[in-house]
């Protein structure tokens, strides 16, 4: 398909016209009778965010017609995507005049720009605003706690005899295994470091035996690009900006730098562009050695480029169709990381199977088992899936502000895995895992899948994780804990 025939993004404003209409905007909004018609819309019954937005419209409306722009939600979405890729491209100015904006509006702040921030410093502040400032270790069993949930978390400590004490992050990530099913064997801690073997064109009976496991694997030689062109096709820009460059895509542009020169991507996508300007940036990053802004990270296929999507399930054979029955279903489709120059994806871990296929370039996994959870010091929730540790530190080195904020780090047991163009690895679900991409273009393939029948466990609600958080948030120590207020 030609580029010329892909639905056109909306004309992007220039770094001054975006200054100008920032600074408009942050002189109107501190206007008195418009701060009143806000205030109104927050004291309202209802939808508070469409009476906000009827208030902002008149004045948004002339500076979005101004820029290009229509004037309403399309525009408003399209200006705020503007802005939010200048200020990753490290456009300071613009940073402070949207800010201007927010604080006037009462949301909150973007965050620095990268290279104003460390990700050391990141993460001590990821740990302050997921913890309330109570710390990512605090144990709740010091909290005042009725007889009964402190006899549930009693309970638990004694069975999974955690290092240090039972933080809410922690106590969250093991109700999420207890609610995704995963069997009890594959919980506790390994008495021995774990290694990841390697095999060659294994049988799915053969990789069924380490799903069961819930032990990871990496594949090798299963997969050539006769039988699958994508291995060929998806490394070749020429044939990407044929198939679907002009297509709109979203891309990870938050990210902070580590002391070993990493570039660590801390969110999910937040900026959109076509798909051929973010192939350009590859280039060019590849020409220069400069790393580029944005990483086209965790992006479903489906929703953004079905042409690859199609591309894959017209193979004579793929990863899922060789080794999908040893999962269960695949609900979340197909999802690509794309990028180059060491882009580096923080230490989280998901809950669900992962299938990934390595389509160009290389890829250094650094995996730790579940049971590692009460090292890795998990933010509470909404953030539980994340580890305030920043990766690829080895806990036997770790620097000395880290062993102050983590000391329980230095029991974590982390297993390097290094994979190259063809090769697959089965990340089994609630392995926690950092990531970093070799210095060249690399893609890979993930496909997500629930459980295999045979593998999911069923386990008492009422007791264990779950029936000691659910108790526990009923109790005003739990509600103070969320809000960052004294515990005692």
């Amino acid at each position: 398909m030609a580029v010329g025939a892909e639905k056109a993004m909306p004309r992007t404003p220039t770094a001054e016209e975006l200054r100008s209409a920032m600074g408009t905007l942050a002189k109107a909004y501190t206007d008195p009778d418009l701060q009143r018609q806000l205030d109104t819309a927050r004291r309202a019954r209802g939808d508070v965010i469409r009476l906000m937005r009827e208030a902002l419209l008149p004045v948004q409306a002339p500076v979005l017609e101004r820029l290009g722009l229509p004037a309403g939600e399309q525009g408003l979405a399209s200006m705020q995507n503007a802005v939010n890729r200048r200020v990753c491209e490290g456009d300071a100015k613009l940073r402070d005049l949207a800010n201007e904006c927010l604080r006037s509006l009462g949301l909150a702040p973007m965050r620095s720009n990268a290279g104003e921030v460390t990700a050391e410093d990141f993460f001590v502040q990821m740990e302050s605003r997921y913890t309330g400032g109570q710390g990512a270790g605090l144990d709740l069993e010091t909290l005042p706690l009725d007889p009964s949930t402190a006899s549930l978390l009693a309970a638990l400590r004694k069975k999974r005899q955690p290092h240090g004490g039972i933080t809410l992050g922690v106590l969250t990530v093991w109700q999420v295994w207890e609610k995704v099913g995963l069997p009890p064997q594959v919980q506790e801690r390994p008495r021995e470091q774990v290694s990841v073997p390697r095999l060659e064109r294994p049988s799915p009976e053969q990789l069924l035996e380490h799903v069961l496991l819930n032990r990871p694997v990496v594949i090798s030689g299963a997969i050539s690009e006769k039988e699958f062109p994508p291995l060929h096709n998806f490394a070749d820009f020429d044939y990407l900006r044929r198939r679907c460059g002009g297509k709109p895509v979203k891309v990870k542009g938050d990210l902070v730098e580590d002391r070993d020169g990493r570039k660590v991507f801390v969110t999910d996508p937040t900026v959109q562009m076509p798909f051929a300007e973010y192939l350009d940036m590859v280039e060019e990053a590849e020409r220069s050695q400069r790393a580029p802004a944005f990483y086209m990270g965790k992006v479903p296929l489906s929703e953004e480029l079905p042409e690859l999507v199609e591309d894959i399930e017209k193979a004579p054979a793929s990863p899922i169709t060789k080794y999908g029955e040893c999962f269960g279903p695949n609900p979340k489709g197909i999802h690509t990381y794309f990028g180059c120059s060491r882009n580096t994806t923080a230490m989280h871990f998901d809950p669900s199977e992962n299938l990934l296929l390595v389509v160009s370039g290389s890829k250094t996994f650094e995996l730790y088992h579940p049971s590692d959870v009460d090292c890795l010091y998990p933010t509470k929730p909404p953030g539980y899936t994340n580890s305030v540790v920043p990766p690829f530190v080895p806990p036997g080195s770790m620097p000395s502000d880290l062993q102050a904020r983590c000391p329980h780090y230095r029991h974590a047991q982390p297993v390097r895995v290094e994979l190259s163009a063809g090769d697959m690895l089965y990340l089994p679900l609630c392995w926690w895992h950092g990531v970093i991409g070799g210095s060249e273009r690399n893609m890979i393939l993930n496909w997500w899948c629930e459980m295999h029948p045979r593998k999911k466990a069923v386990g008492d609600e009422a007791r264990g994780a779950r029936g000691a958080l659910a108790a526990l948030k009923k109790s005003d120590a739990y509600r103070n804990l969320q809000h960052g207020l004294p515990m005692m």
